[in-house]
């Protein structure tokens, strides 16, 4: 865990750990503020970015389903 935090520090768009948790504190409905704390500690991404990587996710979802409906 440090290293992936020593890793997030670096290059905070890299590192597939602080991501996941987000995911995974996101679906649990952690607060805004929730996030930004843990975000200090870097085990998480912040509460914006987090909701950038979502949008992300979604619409590569729905490009890859219009691709397969094609």
């Amino acid at each position: 865990m440090m290293i992936a935090m020593v890793t997030y520090i670096s290059s905070q768009k890299s590192c597939m750990v602080q991501k996941l948790n987000g995911l995974y504190f996101q679906s649990c409905g952690l607060s805004a503020k929730g996030f930004n704390m843990l975000h200090a500690f870097s085990i998480t991404m912040s509460h914006k970015t987090m909701y950038w990587c979502i949008e992300q996710i979604a619409l590569s979802a729905h490009s890859s389903l219009a691709n397969d409906i094609i």
